[in-house]
Formats: C-alpha cells, sequence, structure tokens
C-alpha cells in the first residue's frame, strides 16, 4: 500500500501562524472576518484616499479572443475588428481593438487595483481620449492617480477624480482620461 494515500493531508496554516504574515513592509494579510462587512479588501473610503496617490495594478494583454466576445456583447462588428482581409486594407493595417475595449479595461483596471470595489456608490463621469490604437496581443498598463475630490451635500459620500493613462508594451500612450465616482465615506453608511 503507497503510505502518501493513507498519509493525513497537511492541516491548514492557522492565519495567525508566523508562515501566514505579511513580508515585512507589506500590507497585512486580512482575513474575510477581519474586513469591514461593507468594503473589499483594499478598498478605500472617501477620507482615505489622498490626492496625487498613484496606483498601478498588474497589466494584461488583449487578445483575439476578447476583441470578437467584446464585438457580440456589443453589437459593434465593425470589420476593422473582426475581418483580417478589410482590416489588412485599412489606415492600420490590421485588425485593432475596439477603442470602447480599453475605456472598459480601463474600468477593469481600478477594480483590480481594489482602491474602491465596495465603496463606490456610482460612476457620475467619463472624459476619455482615444490616441493611439489598441493591436491584437498589446500589452496594457495602466496608471491611475486620484486627481481630485470634493465634498457634496451627501453626508455619506464624496466625489473623487480619478485620472488614467493606458501605455502598451513599448510605452506608448494609447489612451487617457478621467472618471468621476462617488464614493462611501467612512462614517456615511449606505449611501
Amino acid at each position: 500500500m503507497n503510505s502518501a494515500a493513507t498519509s493525513p493531508l497537511p492541516r491548514p496554516t492557522p492565519a495567525d501562524s508566523p508562515s501566514a504574515r505579511a513580508p515585512r513592509g507589506a500590507a497585512p494579510i486580512l482575513r474575510a472576518d477581519d474586513r469591514p462587512a461593507d468594503r473589499a479588501l483594499n478598498a478605500l473610503h472617501y477620507e482615505e484616499i489622498e490626492v496625487g496617490a498613484e496606483w498601478r495594478p498588474p497589466a494584461r494583454t488583449i487578445t483575439e479572443a476578447e476583441v470578437m466576445a467584446f464585438a457580440g456583447l456589443s453589437g459593434d462588428a465593425n470589420p476593422v475588428h473582426t475581418d483580417a482581409t478589410f482590416a489588412a486594407d485599412s489606415r492600420f493595417g490590421e485588425r485593432i481593438a475596439h477603442g470602447l475595449l480599453g475605456l472598459a479595461a480601463a474600468g477593469g483596471f481600478l477594480s483590480r487595483a481594489g482602491v474602491i470595489d465596495g465603496t463606490a456608490v456610482a460612476l457620475l463621469d467619463v472624459d476619455w481620449h482615444f490616441r493611439a490604437p489598441i493591436r491584437f496581443n498589446d500589452t496594457i498598463a495602466a496608471t491611475i492617480t486620484a486627481a481630485s475630490k470634493r465634498e457634496t451635500s451627501n453626508p455619506t459620500a464624496g466625489v473623487v477624480t480619478f485620472a488614467f493613462t493606458l501605455t502598451n508594451q513599448d510605452g506608448d500612450l494609447v489612451q487617457e482620461g478621467e472618471h468621476v465616482f462617488l464614493v462611501r465615506r467612512v462614517s456615511g453608511g449606505e449611501a
């Protein structure tokens, strides 16, 4: 009989053991029951966001499959996105991603950074600029900055403007702009 088959499974490491602690200088590891119920693990409330703070979530590669899925989801089957033969004769020389796919990815970058997941009340405004095409298999990186904050008459939330730059793997600026959010306050309760 194989002894490995009869050996008990390793016991889970307790959350308070040294092996479960965050590395020196890193944010503490929080268990699900340690975080406030009204927000995600790293989300910030209005008062906790500092103007000038910057986040750089992991980059992502925009694939052909994502572009085709976005064409289906959005209903935008423009041949510059979906037809290689047509796109080869276009000003881009190849198929490109939808501009709005880049804008949607920007929202995803903010979510991946976890800045306001669970504390965002509403997206109020978007000001967006398309600077260069996003090509299939471009790896896009985002820099997100808390550009400004302002108080509102709403005692439960404040307005935060986040500035975004999206660059490709060559460092070329492909898109930039701002998203304006209503963000819950620490003491605001339900907004």
